[in-house]
């Protein structure tokens, strides 16, 4: 009786650690931008003028939304008809996201690693970008296997649905680091990511 019981014990919880486990991220992700030149020069006030400031990132489940320092979109996904959407001028686009022509994911591990916020983080690397992340702060991959587009799919197969806490991204004449500085466990209404309320269609 007492092995039946210790048996008993021993599975539920091995059952509540493989459930801790496998617990997926839902929830808010405010990001903030900076800018330097490639020689280390903080030109974030000069940027910020004509570019990001911040990213308000809302994600649950198979679908995300985000917004500018303005509160305007800047990119939707619904799993849902597998469609994205984004902002560019003053005009919403949609995108079928099961397209990618880049060719196959390239992702490699990085050796660089960080702490942002409380999270300890690995890093990938990807053509002229860096980006920091942590299996505290991830979703369910397959949920997004079929989003191609930007090589999505591809990031969370490599992190096993590791989210992004900081991407440090490289161009001709500066780069730009993105970082989380606030993270927000929370459950979101499904009508947050609806592009008819989004933008008051009726």
């Amino acid at each position: 009786m007492k092995k039946l019981l210790f048996s008993a014990l021993f599975m539920g919880l091995m059952f509540l650690q493989n459930a801790k486990g496998q617990e997926y991220f839902e929830g808010y992700i405010h990001y903030t931008y900076e800018y330097f030149t490639l020689e280390g020069e903080n030109i974030t006030k000069q940027k910020q003028d004509v570019l990001f400031k911040e990213q308000h990132y809302y994600i649950k489940e198979g679908n995300y939304v985000a917004f500018d320092q303005e509160e305007a979109l800047i990119q939707l996904y619904n799993q849902k008809g597998n469609v994205y959407y984004y902002k560019n001028g003053d005009g919403v686009y949609k995108l079928d996201a099961g397209i990618w022509e880049q060719g196959k994911s390239n992702y490699s591990k990085g050796k660089k690693k960080a702490k942002i916020l409380k999270y300890r983080c690995e890093s990938v690397k990807k053509d002229k970008s860096v980006t920091f992340y942590s299996n505290k702060i991830k979703v369910n991959p397959a949920n997004f296997e079929s989003h191609k587009f930007g090589d999505w799919s591809g990031y969370l197969e490599f992190t096993n649905g590791a989210l992004a806490l900081r991407i440090v991204t490289y161009y001709d004449d500066y780069y730009q680091v993105m970082t989380a500085n606030k993270i927000v466990p929370m459950k979101l209404d499904d009508s947050k990511f609806d592009i008819k309320k989004i933008l008051n269609v009726k």
